[in-house]
């Protein structure tokens, strides 16, 4: 007897809902890489095979262990930027005059104060003083 095709039982699993996740170590270290290089979240997502920002929101949220990687990077690319200011104003480069190293300081110093308009402290969350995103 030739049984019909379409009754035979599935011998594969089925598949769970929605899209697969990109997220692997993999990549959260790429992106954390490139946000200590001193990139912002939009640039990085702009990067070609990096995640939306939405999905690195839904991430933060998600993922502890990004959560703290991110932080982590962002912490050391902030550290960065107030290095450069202090290298700018200790050093001086020929032609350069002293309202361009002042220049270059406030924009690296505005940077640095547009990143605090972004994070917020949440006290608990994951420990104190955690910063989350927001919109």
């Amino acid at each position: 007897m030739i049984s019909d095709p379409q009754v035979i039982p599935q011998l594969v699993p089925p598949r769970g809902r929605g899209r697969p996740t990109l997220y692997s170590p993999e990549l959260i270290e790429e992106f954390c890489g490139l946000i200590v290089e001193g990139m912002t979240i939009d640039r990085a997502c702009k990067e070609v095979g990096m995640p939306s920002k939405r999905t690195i929101k839904y991430w933060l949220t998600k993922y502890p262990e990004f959560r703290r990687e991110y932080e982590a990077a962002v912490i050391f690319r902030n550290q960065c930027w107030m290095d450069d200011c202090v290298d700018i104003a200790d050093s001086h480069k020929e032609g350069e005059t002293t309202s361009d190293r002042k220049l270059r300081i406030e924009i690296r110093l505005s940077q640095l104060n547009g990143m605090g308009l972004k994070a917020v402290s949440r006290p608990g969350v994951c420990g104190a003083g955690v910063s989350e995103l927001k919109k």
